[in-house]
Formats: structure tokens, C-alpha cells, sequence
């Protein structure tokens, strides 16, 4: 695939309980189209403001890792 060869390593950041995909879903596509390291982040809803994430420290840890 043209996204995984040209992306490289990746890591993909997940919540348990995003109310759009469901986790199992989530993690079968990324790792179909990417093949990553997945970390998932418990409770966390869909990484948005609205549910109160405006800091997500698994990020950060993951660029510069």
C-alpha cells in the first residue's frame, strides 16, 4: 500500500469508547492499511474537546519516541 510505505513506523492512539468506531473495528482497519503500534487510551470518548480530552500525553510520547 502507498500510505504504509510512504508513512513509515506508525502508532496509532485509540480510545476504548469512541462513540463513532468501535475499538475492535478501529484497531482491524489501522492495522490492515498500516500495519502500527497501537496504544489505546481508556475512556477517553473521541479525542475531542467535547469530551473533555484537550491533552493526550500518549501522543507526545509516541513523536518523540
Amino acid at each position: 500500500m502507498k500510505v504504509k510505505k510512504a508513512a513509515g513506523n506508525c502508532t496509532v492512539i485509540l480510545s476504548d469508547n469512541d462513540p463513532f468506531i468501535g475499538l475492535d473495528r478501529a484497531k482491524a482497519v489501522f492495522r490492515l492499511t498500516l500495519d502500527p503500534r497501537i496504544i489505546v487510551e481508556p475512556g477517553h470518548g473521541h479525542f475531542n474537546e467535547d469530551d473533555r480530552l484537550v491533552e493526550l500525553p500518549s501522543a507526545l510520547a509516541a513523536v518523540i519516541s
